[in-house]
């Protein structure tokens, strides 16, 4: 019996039990057998990826939904801490006292400069321009003033 011989019986024969049930446990599906298809076979490859990303981006879309925005929350919360009102209060009160000793440095530069205009015979009016950071900044501005 040749092989177009056996073809033949088979297709002749399709329809009985016999030849149904031997041509299905031919092809019964194995895991290896798909394993071996999708590796070797480029469209089969595509398809199982193609697959494995609709899953994966469901998974995504479902972890965002129920973890992403508390995670959010918590950084937010740990970078930019709420502050109650006594560390507000605290806070304002440091920042006027800041603004309070920066006055009161500005004051203290100020007579020194006027002090040192007066001794040195310089117009009082132009004391304002050169007060400087500090007290020998202020000095350093009188003696350009002079020296000018």
């Amino acid at each position: 019996m040749q092989f177009e011989d056996v073809k033949n019986y088979i297709e002749e024969n399709k329809e009985t039990e016999d030849v149904k049930g031997y041509l299905q446990a031919l092809s019964t599906i194995t895991v290896d057998g798909i394993k071996n298809f999708v590796e070797s076979d480029e469209q089969a490859k595509s398809w199982i990826d193609s697959v494995k990303d609709k899953h994966l981006a469901k998974g995504l879309e479902t972890w965002k939904t129920n973890n992403l925005e508390s995670l959010v929350d918590t950084e937010i919360r740990k970078r930019f801490p709420e502050k109650d009102e006594k560390d507000i209060e605290v806070e304002k009160l440091k920042s006027q006292m800041e603004k309070m000793q920066l006055e009161k440095q500005k004051e203290i530069l100020t007579n020194k400069a006027i002090k040192l205009a007066n001794e040195k015979h310089l117009p009082i009016n132009l004391v304002d321009f050169f007060i400087g950071q500090d007290e020998e900044g202020t000095i350093r501005n009188i003696a350009v003033l002079e020296d000018v």
